[in-house]
């Protein structure tokens, strides 16, 4: 499957978004929204802020400075952060910066009040930064057995902003039972085919889990995603819809996307097999996607959950989606997909580490 997947070489983030076809309802919506269905607005108390409490910071000496900036300068809402940091850093003529890029995000319970979804990416530099150590002080054998020891550190939050789980408490940990191989299925150069992560949760968490859909949506359904965005602009003068604040929990409307109109497909180059290949990893939707939502779910008009919300598209010119909505939205890992991604992936320890 890889060597098919490869084949589409054009940066995500480099499509244009005026090319989309399709449109949604720009705005993340406040959940007593009148516009959000029933169902939908039931599952806020099992979607989570998830805070990834990362490992150490990133050290950057002044003669990388901008070699770095222009390295992260796509990364959305953690370029910014490392860029705005090393600008004060080089400002104050420091010899080096300690970046710390710990940010918000979304998680949710799936199933039952003790297994927590939300994408890889949120708990990189923590792997990262193990990866690194076990490399120093273990041999080849020891590394994979070394993973299951490997407990990530966060907090979850609920929406009325009540600390529910603190892996800095001796009660609260958790452990992979999911890990997407970033190794396994490549698309324009990034992992996003396996970007999840499920987690067993030390205890269970006293909210309702969301229910899950085994089955996949068909183009034109509608989405919802939900989760806790960045702060945003523009919405509310461009398209008289609601801006994120950046603390509360929002709502995205959306439908699901033909391939070859979405942020995947808007460069022309799809066939139908490679288009019904996307439509099967991917949930794609013009859903209005902002950095924050990243782990949050993706959810049919009866609150089931269809996908794990991925990645995001940005407007022509903008340094981040939060700038200005996108019509061509963005995708996360359907749920079918990821039943097939297997068990946590043994091999984490044998590829280089990256900051």
């Amino acid at each position: 499957m890889a060597p098919l997947l490869n084949r589409f070489a054009v940066t995500l983030f480099a499509v244009l978004c005026a090319a989309a076809t399709a449109s949604a309802e720009p705005g993340l919506r406040l959940s007593g929204d009148a516009a959000i269905p029933s169902d939908v607005a039931s599952q806020e108390p099992g979607v989570l802020q998830l805070i990834p409490l990362d490992a150490e910071p990133w050290i950057v000496t002044l003669d990388s400075y901008e070699s770095t900036i222009a390295r992260v300068k796509d990364l959305g809402l953690v370029g910014n952060l490392i860029t705005d940091r090393i600008r004060i850093c080089t400002e104050k003529k420091w010899s080096y910066c300690d970046i710390n890029t710990t940010t918000t995000a979304t998680a949710f319970l799936a199933k039952d009040q003790t297994t927590l979804w939300s994408v890889r990416h949120n708990f990189d530099r923590q792997l990262n930064s193990f990866r690194s150590k076990l490399r120093r002080s273990l041999d080849a054998a020891g590394k994979a057995k070394a993973l299951d020891a490997f407990e990530p550190a966060f907090l979850l939050y609920d929406s009325q902003g009540n600390l529910l789980f603190d892996t800095r408490a001796e009660k609260d940990f958790a452990s992979f039972e999911l890990l997407g191989n970033d190794d396994l299925v490549h698309i324009a150069g990034s992992s996003k085919a396996t970007d999840v992560v499920s987690l067993k949760l030390s205890r269970p968490i006293d909210r309702k889990p969301l229910p899950v859909r085994e089955t996949y949506s068909s183009i034109g359904d509608a989405t919802y995603i939900l989760g806790f965005p960045m702060e945003t602009k523009l919405r509310e003068t461009q398209h008289s819809a609601p801006d994120s604040d950046g603390r509360s929990y929002r709502v995205s409307i959306g439908k699901v996307l033909d391939p070859r109109s979405s942020i995947i497909g808007a460069g022309g180059t799809l066939t139908d097999d490679d288009a019904n290949l996307m439509s099967e990893l991917f949930v794609l939707t013009d859903a209005d996607g902002v950095p924050g939502q990243s782990g949050g779910p993706i959810v049919d008009t009866k609150g089931n959950v269809i996908g794990v919300f991925s990645n995001h598209c940005k407007a022509d010119g903008r340094e981040s989606p939060a700038d200005e909505y996108c019509p061509l939205g963005g995708f996360g890992v359907t749920v079918p997909w990821m039943n097939k991604i297997g068990p946590l992936q043994r091999d984490l320890m044998n590829r280089p580490a990256t900051k």
